[in-house]
């Protein structure tokens, strides 16, 4: 079977993304991760590990309500690369500080955040 043959795998027939598959994909991944945090919670409580909850910060930064210590409002546009999955050295960088913090309060340490301006 050619897989090229296939509907809404060609430039000239793209696959709609909100098609069945598109939409049941979506939402799998969403019950995926859900169930990935709370096992990863779980995991996190039962060894004594600190937690840093990226899934909220994500969000924070896609509804563009998340302002760094450092008083930047962060937006997508800043955080995301161009290919809207991985971060730029800005949003390393808040990332990094997100960490750090969870670190400071955790095991009462004072390791000083990075100054994330500097990488805009």
């Amino acid at each position: 079977m050619n897989i090229v043959l296939k509907r809404g795998l060609t430039k000239e027939r793209p696959l709609s993304g909100m098609s069945a598959v598109g939409v049941r994909m979506v939402k799998d991944a969403d019950a995926l991760i859900k169930k990935y945090n709370q096992q990863t919670v779980a995991f996190a409580i039962f060894f004594n590990y600190p937690i840093v909850d990226l899934n909220t910060i994500y969000d924070k930064i896609l509804n563009n309500t998340y302002i760094s210590d450092d008083g930047v409002r962060v937006e997508s546009t800043l955080f995301f690369s161009s290919d809207g999955i991985y971060p730029t050295a800005f949003g390393q960088s808040i990332i990094v500080n997100e960490v750090i913090k969870a670190l400071n309060t955790y095991y009462k340490m004072d390791i000083p955040l990075i100054n994330t301006r500097e990488y805009l």
